[in-house]
């Protein structure tokens, strides 16, 4: 049902410093402008093949960003799987107990610590 992993969120305090050192290491560079997300985060992505690393930044102090940066320090934030059958996976994982946030995101605590997006194919 999963049918390739969409991305990998990395949680950063700069995302300025975080897109030069990618770009130094890796030569990677944004997919397109840095975009607010509905949270107020920043968020922006870099594809390296069919899939992409993204970062997220605090949008401003005491967000959940910055909580999970003061909480945990920078790092791993998410992943994103891509389901060919979203529906049918969320109600497969529901039926197995797992806890879900919103009808997006497996709960951390059922994921080894992961918070784990599912999207549909095109979903971004």
């Amino acid at each position: 049902m999963i049918k390739r992993l969409h991305h990998v969120m990395i949680a950063v305090r700069d995302l300025d410093e975080s897109l030069a050192l990618y770009r130094k290491l890796f030569g990677l560079e944004p997919a397109g402008p840095r975009r607010q997300a509905r949270d107020g985060s920043w968020i922006v992505r870099l594809p390296v093949g069919d899939t992409s690393v993204m970062f997220v930044a605090p949008g401003k102090p005491g967000d959940v960003v910055d909580r999970f940066i003061e909480k945990r320090g920078e790092g791993l934030y998410s992943i994103g799987l891509e389901a060919d059958d979203k529906p049918g996976l969320r109600e497969s994982l529901k039926a197995k107990g797992v806890q879900m946030i919103g009808d997006n995101f497996i709960h951390p605590k059922s994921a080894r610590g992961v918070l784990t997006e599912i999207l549909a194919p095109g979903e971004d």
